[in-house]
């Protein structure tokens, strides 16, 4: 129960940042430091950055 919980949170929370992402909001992922989904995090995190980037680069030409 403990281990599906800790599942379900990470599931949660993830789709709560994409929400507010999608929503225009200039957040990351985050999870507790040692926490073993923080590499998740560090890689959405990444193709958000180039994401946003190819974005800026498509608006200023």
């Amino acid at each position: 129960i403990v281990f599906s919980h800790r599942i379900a949170g990470v599931i949660y929370k993830t789709r709560k940042t994409c929400k507010e992402i999608a929503s225009g909001s200039d957040i990351e992922l985050k999870f507790r430091d040692k926490d073993e989904f923080q590499d998740l995090a560090d890689d959405f995190n990444t193709m958000l950055k180039s994401l946003r980037n190819k974005s800026g680069a498509v608006r200023a030409s």
